[in-house]
């Protein structure tokens, strides 16, 4: 499934249940391993495997 065509099966299956999305949701699709928080001034690492650590700095 393609994640338009998840995000849109979930605001179906929610309306069907008498809920639904609302502004500001966040709706993560395609991942496997969770979401995290980054915020300014913080740096996020992530170690793949034998490929090595990547890393991202906020500013």
């Amino acid at each position: 499934m393609i994640p338009l065509a998840a995000v849109a099966w979930l605001a179906r299956h929610l309306a069907d249940r008498g809920s639904g999305l609302n502004g500001g949701d966040l709706v993560s699709v395609g991942s496997c391993c969770g979401l995290a928080q980054v915020l300014p001034g913080q740096t996020l690492t992530a170690r793949l495997g034998g490929l090595g650590p990547v890393s991202l700095r906020l500013c």
